[in-house]
């Protein structure tokens, strides 16, 4: 362990008792605590820091909580107290914290308070001489990639947003989580077919109409499983989703919290929806996360609720939760499970029906697995974890910025008439992102297989994380998309025109 001439001129001519943990076979060494002895020069230590990461309580050792301002402070006060090993930070006030910021210091053993490490936005962490989420399967990289993908040997085609504009929105609230915009009618059918063709016979002016399903909180999102519950958008007698002549509706709440100790009685959100029309009858298929407590471990599963109208009531299914964290595609997770499973999209690959599923780790690595329904023939449940030819989780944390993964797993045919994947990236690109935009990992399968894929370069997206809209209407991915795409900045719902652009 190196004590640069900088840090020994800090602490002057004191004794310095330097204690350095060397890792075998590694390039590097982690400075643990450098104390100098006698004087009023406070400590300086080294510890990873872990970004939208807590420790949870850990009985027997849980030091003092202080009432910080910063980070760095909170990190400062862990390495002056010896008998802390560990600390979480968040600048949300409580009790015991409500001027600044909590700092939670935590002592005891490596091993206990790796075991209560948990994905936690807003949150900081960070362990005195090792990494608070060792054992992970995804270790944290040297250093994010700062270059794309190597060239592909062929031609492809990349979403690119021209502009965008609001349609909905509910001050003072959080709108977050948009499901794909879903119809009663195809999107395929012009008006001039529904009044003049074939179709004449199903055309309605009053249920002709499109739906979109969002997460809503009152207020601010919370650092745990904040109380989200299922709202509802609607636009009515219009046969294209995106009328600029048109207001969407906010048509209020379709599914809360279910109370009690069932798996979702604290909160739900990240809904998914399927349309499924058989012989002029249609079911919607509403998936959602839900959260048992307010608890900062953010325990999610995902269950479904099933009605005959988009406007409900929709039920919940007696079997649910019907995708859980200890389902045999999260074990890819250290420890067997995941933190929360969520985000579901329905999709149609090689003519199987699958959803893809975020599954996300106590580190914070969220990557897509597969699930299909037993029966093939319909979308409604029960399901069960996708077989051969399907493969969970569908990629490697390592073809991922950061190792970190990503969210919203979206799966659609472009004009190139390739399958496309895209993921919103977990960790940072580092270089590759261009202020204010989102950078996505995309994949390609060029022969349309749902295990056969190519890396091609990460790109960026002016907006957060935008949905595709299937060209079906009916919410279900694989095939092809329309140019409008729906995103959420804020508490503000819009449509974003894309150009297909072609890439190489």
């Amino acid at each position: 362990v190196n004590v640069s001439l900088a840090m020994q001129s800090q602490v002057g001519t004191q004794e310095l008792a330097v204690i350095g943990l060397v890792l075998a076979g590694a390039s590097h060494a982690v400075i643990a605590h450098v104390h100098g002895r006698g004087s009023a020069t406070p400590d300086v230590c080294e510890s990873r820091r872990s970004l939208d990461v807590a420790i949870l309580s850990i009985s027997g050792s849980n030091l003092p909580t202080l009432d910080l301002a910063t980070v760095t402070q909170c990190e400062a006060a862990c390495c002056q107290n010896p008998a802390c090993i560990g600390w979480t930070y968040t600048p949300s006030l409580r009790q015991g914290c409500s001027k600044y910021g909590c700092c939670f210091l935590k002592s005891g053993s490596e091993k206990a308070l790796q075991e209560h490490v948990k994905n936690d936005p807003g949150y900081t962490s960070g362990c005195i001489g090792f990494n608070c989420t060792s054992g992970s399967p995804t270790p944290p990289p040297i250093a994010p990639p700062t270059t794309p993908a190597p060239t592909l040997p062929y031609k492809y085609l990349t979403p690119m947003f021209t502009s965008r504009r609001p349609f909905a929105s509910i001050p003072g609230s959080t709108l977050r989580d948009p499901t794909t915009a879903v119809s009663i009618q195809s999107a395929s059918i012009s008006l001039s077919e529904l009044m003049f063709g074939s179709n004449l016979e199903v055309f309605d002016p009053e249920t002709n109409s499109w739906h979109v399903y969002c997460t809503f909180v009152k207020g601010k999102v919370g650092a745990g499983g904040y109380p989200g519950v299922i709202w509802h958008w609607s636009l009515r007698n219009v046969t294209r989703w995106d009328d600029p002549t048109k207001l969407w509706r906010s048509e209020g709440a379709v599914i809360n919290a279910s109370g009690g100790t069932n798996f979702d009685a604290s909160g739900v959100f990240t809904p998914g929806i399927v349309r499924e029309c058989v012989s002029g009858s249609c079911t919607w298929y509403l998936f959602y996360g839900g959260v048992p407590s307010q608890s900062s471990a953010h325990a999610e599963n995902v269950g479904v609720a099933i009605a005959a109208s988009p406007w409900g009531p929709f039920k919940r299914w007696s079997g649910n939760p019907v995708f859980r964290r200890t389902d045999p595609g999260t074990t890819w997770c250290a420890g067997g499970e995941a933190a929360r499973v969520d985000e579901i999209k329905a999709s149609i690959v090689g003519g199987l029906k699958y959803f893809a599923v975020k599954s996300t780790c106590t580190n914070f690595t969220a990557l897509p697995i597969l699930y299909s329904p037993v029966n093939q023939s319909s979308w409604g449940p029960p399901y069960h974890a996708a077989t051969a030819p399907a493969v969970s989780p569908m990629f490697p944390s390592t073809e991922t910025c950061s190792f970190k993964g990503f969210e919203e797993p979206t799966l659609y045919t472009a004009a190139d008439n390739f399958l496309h994947f895209l993921g919103h990236n977990h960790g940072s690109c580092g270089q590759v992102a261009t202020a204010g935009g989102s950078i996505y990992s995309h994949f390609i399968s060029r022969n349309k297989s749902i295990n056969s894929w190519e890396k091609a370069a990460v790109f960026n997206l002016n907006g957060m994380e935008p949905v595709p809209v299937p060209s079906a209407g009916d919410g279900v991915f694989g095939a092809e998309i329309d140019d409008q795409w729906i995103d959420f900045p804020g508490y503000e719902l819009v449509v974003s025109n894309v150009t297909m652009v072609w890439s190489n």
